[in-house]
């Protein structure tokens, strides 16, 4: 087998990885990097797209599926079942472009007829239902990580990702996000939810936190210390329809009939691609800008542009708490405030999961992506580690 790293190499993000067996190939992820200018323009993507069998997508952030927009060719795209439903979310709402409608779902080892098998596993992301891929063809193993991390809710897939795995791993394509970062933030899930609950409990006026309506991990812990302090997290009708369309995959997602969830209804793009009998269904968690005046410190309000404005205009008391729970990359331009507290945990794996991850796989070839911070790979793990951008890797022999 052969190795391509088309983008994604020395970029946060923008993962296509062709692997070729014979003269069949698969791609892997078709993203845009989140801090560069795309190193594959359309034309090129098309080019490599069209001479695969079929492209995987191990989760729906776009740094990892953005360029299927450009995608010309009838071939075959697999997704999670998760995957497929966020990102058909965001295509409803005009976030991308790509229309998943036709993509097909992942779920079981699919055995592609140029002799691959591609193997979809589990692993812990901030993305939802993201997926670690083992390819395998000629007598040799390949894991794609995909990013992943274990300090999520579901730290225990990534944890136990190797017993999944056959004796012997050939290569290992692994992700590197935070080697380029001195990272500060908080080191689990479970230290943000105790640290919301601390600021929410001695807080007796209006709470804001800034975070993504598609991180349903941080959902789950923003709401758990709501509802520990009896105080009702206050969303917008955009966010309340990702946690119901994604209510089938888990109980524990909150939704807008359960307590200590509001609604605040506004006018925008967003509510205006609702149905209408979805808003008046979700009409029954209805929260007001006067409830809000009347009784501050029972809210928590989920931040966006329209809320930030009726802060300014008076209409909504201004916060004690500007809580961002974003990574500092995205916070650029999101309304600022004396008062910002950063309680936040990366999406990514911390060089200590890295390590482990590695020895208890221990690959014969470890291949950098997802990161800017290539040649930190070698420090860690010396000869076994090959950088690839643009130039194949033959693993056969």
């Amino acid at each position: 087998m052969n190795i391509t790293i088309h983008q994604g190499a020395n970029t946060l993000g923008g993962n296509c990885v062709e692997i070729k067996s014979g003269d069949n190939s698969i791609l892997i992820d078709a993203g845009t990097p989140v801090n560069a200018d795309p190193l594959l323009n359309p034309e090129e993507f098309n080019r490599v797209a069209k001479r695969a069998s079929a492209i995987f997508i191990s989760h729906p952030h776009p740094d990892h599926y953005e360029m299927l927009k450009y995608l010309e060719s009838n071939t075959p795209v697999y997704m999670s079942p998760g995957c497929k439903a966020i990102v058909t979310i965001a295509h409803k709402f005009g976030q991308t472009d790509y229309n998943p409608e036709a993509a097909q779902i992942i779920e079981d080892d699919i055995n592609l007829s140029n002799n691959f098998t591609i193997s979809a596993l589990p692993v812990d992301h901030s993305g939802f239902d993201s997926r670690a891929f083992l390819i395998a063809s000629d007598d040799k193993n390949i894991l794609y990580s995909g990013d992943l991390r274990d300090h999520g809710a579901q730290k225990y897939l990534t944890e136990n990702l190797h017993k999944k795995l056959p004796n012997e791993i050939d290569t290992l394509i692994l992700e590197g996000t935070l080697l380029s970062r001195d990272y500060k933030g908080f080191k689990s899930e479970d230290e943000v939810e105790k640290a919301l609950t601390r600021i929410f409990e001695n807080n007796t006026e209006l709470n804001l936190i800034t975070f993504s309506s598609q991180n349903i991990d941080r959902f789950v812990k923003v709401y758990r210390a709501c509802r520990q302090n009896n105080k009702t997290l206050v969303l917008d009708p955009y966010t309340i329809y990702i946690l119901d369309r994604l209510k089938d995959f888990s109980t524990n997602l909150p939704q807008y009939f359960w307590d200590n969830i509001g609604v605040l209804f506004a006018a925008n793009s967003y509510t205006d691609k609702l149905e209408q009998k979805l808003l008046y269904r979700y009409s029954i968690a209805k929260v007001t800008k006067e409830m809000i005046r009347q009784h501050p410190g029972r809210y928590v309000l989920k931040s966006n542009g329209y809320i930030e404005g009726q802060i300014r205009k008076g209409n909504i008391p201004n916060p004690d708490n500007l809580i961002f729970s974003v990574w500092h990359g995205y916070a650029d331009g999101i309304w600022k405030s004396d008062s910002v507290q950063n309680i936040h945990c990366s999406g990514h794996a911390q060089i200590e999961t890295l390590k482990n991850l590695v020895d208890r796989i221990d690959p014969k070839t470890i291949i950098p992506i997802h990161t800017e911070q290539a040649k930190r790979y070698q420090s860690m793990w010396g000869n076994r580690v090959h950088t690839l951008s643009f130039s194949a890797m033959d693993i056969s022999r």
